[in-house]
Protein backbone atom coordinates (compact mmCIF):
# COMPACT_ATOMS: atom_id res chain seq x y z
CA UNK A 1 0.00 0.00 0.00
CA UNK A 2 2.91 2.37 0.56
CA UNK A 3 3.90 1.89 -3.07
CA UNK A 4 0.41 1.67 -4.56
CA UNK A 5 -1.92 3.73 -2.33
CA UNK A 6 -4.31 4.18 -5.26
CA UNK A 7 -5.34 0.53 -4.82
CA UNK A 8 -6.24 0.85 -1.13
CA UNK A 9 -9.80 -0.48 -1.08
CA UNK A 10 -10.02 -0.27 2.72
CA UNK A 11 -9.28 3.47 2.58
CA UNK A 12 -12.01 3.85 -0.04
CA UNK A 13 -14.57 2.19 2.22
CA UNK A 14 -13.54 4.41 5.12
CA UNK A 15 -13.97 7.57 3.02
CA UNK A 16 -17.63 6.88 2.21
CA UNK A 17 -20.81 5.67 3.90
CA UNK A 18 -22.87 4.92 0.80
CA UNK A 19 -21.88 2.99 -2.32
CA UNK A 20 -23.43 2.60 -5.76
CA UNK A 21 -23.38 -1.05 -6.87
CA UNK A 22 -25.01 -1.68 -10.25
CA UNK A 23 -25.79 -4.70 -12.45
CA UNK A 24 -22.97 -5.93 -14.68
CA UNK A 25 -23.46 -4.36 -18.12
CA UNK A 26 -21.69 -7.23 -19.87
CA UNK A 27 -23.75 -9.93 -18.20
CA UNK A 28 -26.99 -8.06 -18.87
CA UNK A 29 -26.06 -7.58 -22.52
CA UNK A 30 -25.42 -11.27 -23.07
CA UNK A 31 -28.71 -12.19 -21.42
CA UNK A 32 -30.59 -9.59 -23.47
CA UNK A 33 -29.09 -10.91 -26.71
CA UNK A 34 -30.07 -14.43 -25.76
CA UNK A 35 -26.42 -15.40 -25.66
CA UNK A 36 -24.66 -17.32 -22.91
CA UNK A 37 -24.71 -15.99 -19.36
CA UNK A 38 -23.13 -17.44 -16.23
CA UNK A 39 -24.84 -18.12 -12.91
CA UNK A 40 -22.76 -15.59 -10.99
CA UNK A 41 -24.51 -12.54 -9.44
CA UNK A 42 -25.80 -9.76 -11.68
CA UNK A 43 -25.26 -6.91 -9.20
CA UNK A 44 -21.50 -6.70 -8.88
CA UNK A 45 -20.02 -3.56 -10.43
CA UNK A 46 -19.30 0.00 -9.33
CA UNK A 47 -18.78 0.28 -5.57
CA UNK A 48 -18.50 4.03 -6.19
CA UNK A 49 -18.68 6.22 -3.08
CA UNK A 50 -21.77 8.42 -2.73
CA UNK A 51 -22.71 11.31 -0.40
CA UNK A 52 -23.77 10.08 3.07
CA UNK A 53 -27.29 11.53 2.66
CA UNK A 54 -28.00 9.31 -0.38
CA UNK A 55 -31.06 7.13 0.40
CA UNK A 56 -30.39 3.41 0.62
CA UNK A 57 -32.00 1.28 -2.03
CA UNK A 58 -31.54 -1.66 -4.39
CA UNK A 59 -28.36 -0.22 -5.89
CA UNK A 60 -27.25 2.00 -2.99
CA UNK A 61 -25.66 0.06 -0.15
CA UNK A 62 -24.22 1.13 3.17
CA UNK A 63 -20.60 0.43 4.04
CA UNK A 64 -21.22 -2.92 5.75
CA UNK A 65 -23.41 -4.23 2.94
CA UNK A 66 -20.93 -3.14 0.27
CA UNK A 67 -17.96 -4.71 2.04
CA UNK A 68 -19.85 -7.97 2.58
CA UNK A 69 -20.85 -8.10 -1.09
CA UNK A 70 -17.30 -7.42 -2.26
CA UNK A 71 -16.04 -10.24 -0.02
CA UNK A 72 -18.61 -12.67 -1.47
CA UNK A 73 -17.70 -11.71 -5.03
CA UNK A 74 -14.01 -12.25 -4.30
CA UNK A 75 -14.69 -15.68 -2.80
CA UNK A 76 -16.67 -16.64 -5.90
CA UNK A 77 -13.66 -15.88 -8.08
CA UNK A 78 -14.49 -12.53 -9.65
CA UNK A 79 -11.60 -10.46 -11.00
CA UNK A 80 -11.39 -6.99 -9.46
CA UNK A 81 -10.86 -4.64 -12.40
CA UNK A 82 -10.26 -1.52 -10.37
CA UNK A 83 -10.59 2.01 -11.65
CA UNK A 84 -8.86 4.91 -9.98
CA UNK A 85 -8.27 8.57 -10.62
CA UNK A 86 -8.30 12.01 -9.09
CA UNK A 87 -11.31 13.02 -7.04
CA UNK A 88 -12.03 16.61 -6.03
CA UNK A 89 -9.38 18.03 -3.67
CA UNK A 90 -7.34 14.80 -3.85
CA UNK A 91 -3.58 15.33 -4.12
CA UNK A 92 -2.91 11.81 -5.36
CA UNK A 93 -4.85 9.19 -7.36
CA UNK A 94 -7.34 7.18 -5.33
CA UNK A 95 -9.20 3.92 -5.69
CA UNK A 96 -12.66 4.94 -6.92
CA UNK A 97 -14.45 1.68 -7.60
CA UNK A 98 -14.25 -1.66 -9.34
CA UNK A 99 -15.99 -3.95 -11.75
CA UNK A 100 -15.95 -7.55 -10.55
CA UNK A 101 -15.64 -9.61 -13.66
CA UNK A 102 -15.98 -13.18 -14.84
CA UNK A 103 -14.55 -14.53 -18.07
CA UNK A 104 -17.98 -15.83 -19.08
CA UNK A 105 -19.54 -12.42 -19.64
CA UNK A 106 -16.92 -9.69 -19.27
CA UNK A 107 -16.25 -7.91 -22.55
CA UNK A 108 -12.73 -7.03 -21.46
CA UNK A 109 -11.63 -10.49 -20.34
CA UNK A 110 -13.81 -12.74 -22.48
CA UNK A 111 -13.97 -10.51 -25.55
CA UNK A 112 -10.22 -10.29 -25.99
CA UNK A 113 -9.89 -14.07 -25.82
CA UNK A 114 -12.64 -14.56 -28.43
CA UNK A 115 -10.87 -12.15 -30.76
CA UNK A 116 -7.55 -13.92 -30.27
CA UNK A 117 -5.95 -10.84 -28.74
CA UNK A 118 -3.21 -10.74 -26.15
CA UNK A 119 -4.21 -9.34 -22.77
CA UNK A 120 -2.06 -6.25 -23.27
CA UNK A 121 -4.91 -5.10 -25.52
CA UNK A 122 -7.10 -4.99 -22.40
CA UNK A 123 -6.69 -3.25 -19.05
CA UNK A 124 -3.37 -2.76 -17.32
CA UNK A 125 -1.95 -5.83 -15.59
CA UNK A 126 -1.18 -5.55 -11.90
CA UNK A 127 2.41 -5.23 -10.72
CA UNK A 128 2.38 -8.74 -9.28
CA UNK A 129 2.45 -12.28 -10.62
CA UNK A 130 1.34 -15.55 -9.07
CA UNK A 131 4.01 -17.94 -7.80
CA UNK A 132 3.15 -21.49 -6.69
CA UNK A 133 5.02 -23.36 -3.95
CA UNK A 134 5.36 -26.84 -5.47
CA UNK A 135 5.99 -28.39 -2.05
CA UNK A 136 2.69 -27.12 -0.66
CA UNK A 137 0.66 -27.70 -3.82
CA UNK A 138 -1.55 -30.80 -3.64
CA UNK A 139 -2.61 -30.57 -7.30
CA UNK A 140 -6.26 -30.11 -6.35
CA UNK A 141 -6.85 -28.11 -9.52
CA UNK A 142 -8.81 -25.26 -7.89
CA UNK A 143 -6.42 -22.60 -9.18
CA UNK A 144 -6.59 -24.01 -12.71
CA UNK A 145 -10.39 -23.72 -12.71
CA UNK A 146 -10.39 -20.23 -11.18
CA UNK A 147 -7.73 -18.61 -13.36
CA UNK A 148 -9.53 -16.24 -15.77
CA UNK A 149 -6.67 -16.20 -18.27
CA UNK A 150 -5.96 -19.95 -18.38
CA UNK A 151 -2.48 -19.11 -17.17
CA UNK A 152 -2.25 -22.06 -14.75
CA UNK A 153 -1.88 -25.69 -15.74
CA UNK A 154 -0.83 -28.99 -14.22
CA UNK A 155 2.91 -29.54 -14.20
CA UNK A 156 4.83 -32.76 -14.91
CA UNK A 157 3.82 -35.87 -12.97
CA UNK A 158 5.61 -36.31 -9.66
CA UNK A 159 7.24 -39.34 -8.11
CA UNK A 160 4.83 -41.41 -6.01
CA UNK A 161 4.94 -41.44 -2.26
CA UNK A 162 6.42 -44.58 -0.70
CA UNK A 163 3.89 -47.33 -0.15
CA UNK A 164 4.14 -49.47 3.05
CA UNK A 165 2.93 -52.53 1.14
CA UNK A 166 5.88 -52.37 -1.19
CA UNK A 167 3.75 -52.01 -4.32
CA UNK A 168 4.57 -49.32 -6.83
CA UNK A 169 1.77 -46.71 -6.78
CA UNK A 170 0.94 -44.53 -9.76
CA UNK A 171 2.73 -41.27 -10.36
CA UNK A 172 1.21 -38.33 -8.53
CA UNK A 173 -0.35 -35.38 -10.38
CA UNK A 174 2.08 -32.57 -11.00
CA UNK A 175 2.02 -29.37 -9.00
CA UNK A 176 0.28 -26.48 -10.69
CA UNK A 177 2.49 -24.10 -12.65
CA UNK A 178 1.99 -20.53 -13.86
CA UNK A 179 2.56 -19.18 -17.36
CA UNK A 180 3.97 -15.82 -16.35
CA UNK A 181 3.26 -14.19 -19.71
CA UNK A 182 -0.45 -14.94 -19.41
CA UNK A 183 -0.77 -14.10 -15.71
CA UNK A 184 -2.40 -10.70 -15.12
CA UNK A 185 -1.77 -10.67 -11.37
CA UNK A 186 -5.42 -10.71 -10.32
CA UNK A 187 -4.80 -13.07 -7.35
CA UNK A 188 -7.99 -15.05 -7.94
CA UNK A 189 -5.87 -18.19 -7.58
CA UNK A 190 -4.52 -16.99 -4.22
CA UNK A 191 -7.94 -16.36 -2.70
CA UNK A 192 -9.14 -19.80 -3.77
CA UNK A 193 -6.16 -21.99 -2.86
CA UNK A 194 -7.10 -24.26 0.08
CA UNK A 195 -3.45 -24.96 0.90
CA UNK A 196 -2.15 -21.37 0.84
CA UNK A 197 0.37 -22.58 -1.72
CA UNK A 198 0.23 -19.48 -3.94
CA UNK A 199 1.53 -16.01 -3.31
CA UNK A 200 1.83 -12.81 -5.33
CA UNK A 201 5.34 -11.55 -6.01
CA UNK A 202 6.14 -8.08 -7.38
CA UNK A 203 7.44 -7.73 -10.91
CA UNK A 204 10.90 -6.31 -11.57
CA UNK A 205 11.62 -2.59 -11.54
CA UNK A 206 11.77 -2.64 -15.33
CA UNK A 207 8.28 -4.14 -15.58
CA UNK A 208 6.67 -2.04 -12.84
CA UNK A 209 3.82 0.11 -14.14
CA UNK A 210 4.18 3.59 -12.71
CA UNK A 211 0.90 5.28 -11.80
CA UNK A 212 1.13 9.07 -12.21
CA UNK A 213 1.26 10.93 -8.92
CA UNK A 214 -0.45 14.10 -10.17
CA UNK A 215 -3.18 15.04 -12.61
CA UNK A 216 -0.63 16.87 -14.77
CA UNK A 217 1.55 13.77 -15.03
CA UNK A 218 -1.57 11.69 -15.71
CA UNK A 219 -2.48 13.86 -18.71
CA UNK A 220 1.09 13.86 -20.00
CA UNK A 221 1.21 10.04 -19.94
CA UNK A 222 -2.18 9.90 -21.65
CA UNK A 223 -1.06 12.21 -24.45
CA UNK A 224 2.19 10.30 -24.90
CA UNK A 225 0.23 7.05 -25.18
CA UNK A 226 -2.15 8.53 -27.77
CA UNK A 227 0.71 9.78 -29.93
CA UNK A 228 2.38 6.37 -30.01
CA UNK A 229 -0.71 4.50 -31.25
CA UNK A 230 -0.80 3.58 -34.93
Amino acid sequence: MEREPHLDIDAHFKRHERFLVIPCVCKRERETLGDYSCKLPMKRCGFVGLPPQTPLGETVLDREEAMALLARLEKQGHVHLAFYGFTMFAEAPQFMGTCNCCTCCCGILHGAKLAGLEFQDGPQKSNYRAVIDAEKCTACGVCIKRCPMEAISEGPKRMPLSCPCGAMPEMRPGASQVDRDKCIGCAVCVTGCPEDAIMMEPVSEEEWFHVPSSLTEWEEMRLEYLTTQK
